[in-house]
């Protein structure tokens, strides 16, 4: 009987470790204003559903942004968490101090950087374009293009079809063992 139940431990173990998948989810976006400063009302906000419990491990990016006079381009700024809040800032131009217009591609390997994230029980991955210094009223600069890719693990979820096969082997586990104890009893 211990054999059959180290048996059942062992395909509710190996069910458990179901392989997670690599993923990749990307989007394009036009004329977005960095406005206030970051968690202010005004801001661009956006939300996207990876899957509860994803990890971010990437991100690729093209953008071509705008500093307005009085502004500059190392102030704009892009928030990317998950609803814990856990994640990071992006400053598509950190270095330059003054206004005008710069456009950049490239990638950012999270993992090695020590900025990879998981997402919540939400599954939500969370952007706000903002401006770090609220240097002017209303828009202190514009992201004029840009498309983001952000690679992710995402969480194992078991078909169906492996939830029925656990299911089934483990009835057969049970009806063996059933069939040996009444095999065994003295009738």
């Amino acid at each position: 009987m211990k054999q059959y139940l180290a048996l059942g431990a062992l395909a509710l173990g190996l069910a458990a470790a179901l392989p997670a998948s690599a993923a990749s989810f990307s989007f394009g976006f036009d004329n977005v204003l960095s406005q206030d400063a970051v968690d202010e009302a005004g801001n661009t906000q956006l939300s996207f559903n990876l899957g509860a419990g994803s990890f971010i491990t990437g991100l690729r990016y093209e953008f071509d942004v705008e500093a307005y006079t009085g502004s500059w381009l190392s102030e704009i700024s892009l928030r990317i968490t998950g609803r814990s809040g856990e994640g990071f800032d992006f400053l598509p131009a950190p270095d330059i101090e003054n206004e005008g217009r710069y456009g950049a591609s490239g990638s950012l390997d999270l993992l090695n950087q020590g900025l990879g994230f998981r997402l919540g029980s939400d599954g939500q991955l969370r952007l706000q374009f903002y401006d770090d210094v609220n240097d002017l009223a209303g828009a202190d600069g514009i992201w004029h293009s840009g498309k983001l890719t952000f690679d992710y693990v995402a969480a194992p979820v078991p078909e169906p079809a492996t939830w029925a096969t656990l299911a089934a082997g483990l009835a057969a586990l049970g009806l063996t063992a059933a069939r040996r104890r009444r095999a065994d009893t003295p009738g």
